[in-house]
């Protein structure tokens, strides 16, 4: 059941990004892929003080759900902000391609943007209120062997890259992907214990 919803999940992300995408050319898939990476890596990277503050002005019992809430609104609102104004003020020199290239590599670029919004939605998993084994192996797993054959950790990786070595994140504090995915598995056990004393 595992597999088949991960897979399920997957599919129908990226098949949406790419039925969206695939008509647009070069240029503007690969302001959209830009986007969606850095809109992925500012939600990473800020969605702790959102959390945070969010917290406190929801209550505590809602610690479990506010995590991805918080990841998913930077997310959102980043992307619409750059899509609006990088997007808009580069589109005004929008480079000309060959229009056979040009249907072939936006093709390959909406994609590279379905491959992308996998692992951004997959790795924003790891904070949200499910089960550890909801997606087995895909989900629980060790961080330190995973590799990058998990699309969640590679985008968590790609993370820790981009904000790791520069300390650039919210409090100067660098991503630890290891760390992020520890953390909040450590919540959802905290969770299925809670769900569990509250079910007798």
């Amino acid at each position: 059941m595992g597999d088949a919803l991960f897979y399920g999940m997957n599919f129908v992300i990226f098949f949406a990004a790419l039925a969206m995408l695939f008509a647009e050319g070069i240029w503007s898939n690969l302001l959209t892929l830009i986007n969606v990476v850095v809109s992925g890596i500012v939600a990473f990277g800020f969605f702790g003080p959102l959390y945070v503050l969010m917290t406190d002005t929801f209550g505590i019992e809602y610690r479990y759900v506010l995590p991805i809430v918080a990841i998913w609104a930077i997310f959102v609102v980043t992307f619409i902000i750059l899509q609006r104004g990088f997007t808009a003020l580069l589109s005004k020199g929008q480079m000309k391609f060959i229009s056979q290239f040009d249907s072939i590599g936006g093709g390959i670029l909406a994609a590279c943007v379905g491959m992308t919004m996998v692992s951004f939605s997959t790795a924003t998993l790891h904070v949200a209120p499910l089960p550890v084994d909801m997606f087995a192996a895909h989900f629980n797993y060790n961080p330190a062997d995973g590799g990058y054959g998990h699309p969640d950790l590679a985008f968590l990786k790609v993370t820790e890259t981009a904000l790791g070595a520069s300390h650039w994140g919210a409090g100067g504090k660098p991503f630890d992907a290891d760390e992020h995915i520890t953390t909040f598995r450590k919540m959802r056990e905290e969770l299925e214990t809670k769900s569990a004393l509250l079910a007798k």
